[in-house]
């Protein structure tokens, strides 16, 4: 699991979507032995490719002049996804990348946004490893870059920035055991090294990136 900063959205700001999704699985497990030369030997890789947009809703986009309608915006999601056995153990790469668009006409118009259009990138990637006892670990990485706009991402204790960036960066590595198939126990340790625009005195306050820094205690289950 990894956790996407984001950026708070203003209460009049709302969003609604189209979506459309399209998925791409390849597993050498599921092809004919033969044509992969396994010799009856399993465990081989799998790779999954997959791709998500939203779109405004039609009659959003008919709205979009309405200022008390609040902004519109879109995103496009990339991701990707490789696992591979190795002995009895397990390892599972992610990566992700999510492009988000917005039309901040209104927000702009009443001053709650100094541009009209942003634009936010994020990317994150991580390894994931279980050894045959269920004991696993990973450990990722976070970047969200975007448009400087010092009316939306405007000075504030804790939630602001001094710049007006809404830039953040850092890493994040977790310790699990499932002691059942259908239960997780896990501590996640997630690290700031920049946060909205800086890495101290992002806020305007005097804090750091490093105060953000936070120990998550969590159990998973399935039903």
């Amino acid at each position: 699991t990894m956790p996407m900063p984001s950026s708070p959205l203003r209460s009049r700001e709302v969003i609604v979507f189209f979506t459309e999704y399209l998925f791409i699985k390849l597993n050498r497990d599921q092809m004919p032995r033969a044509a992969h030369g396994t010799s009856g030997v399993r465990g081989g890789p799998c790779f999954r490719l997959g791709a998500l947009d939203g779109l405004p809703h039609p009659q959003r986009r008919r709205r979009q002049r309405d200022a008390s309608r609040g902004p519109l915006t879109t995103f496009h999601q990339r991701r990707a996804q490789y696992q591979q056995s190795i002995g009895q153990g397990s390892f599972t790469a992610h990566a992700i990348w999510i492009h988000e668009r917005q039309t901040l006409d209104a927000s702009f118009a009443v001053g709650d946004a100094g541009n009209s259009f942003n634009t936010l990138d994020t990317w994150r990637v991580n390894g994931v490893f279980y050894t045959p006892s269920r004991i696993g670990g990973s450990l990722g990485y976070f970047s969200t870059t975007g448009t400087t706009d010092t009316g939306l991402y405007a000075p504030m204790p804790v939630m602001g920035s001094a710049n007006g960036s809404p830039n953040n960066a850092g890493v994040i590595a977790e310790l699990s055991f499932m002691p059942w198939l259908n239960t997780r126990l896990a501590a996640q340790y997630v690290a700031y090294t920049k946060f909205n625009g800086g890495t101290t005195g992002y806020d305007g306050s005097g804090r750091s990136a490093s105060d953000n820094n936070t120990l998550y205690v969590y159990t998973w289950l399935v039903f």
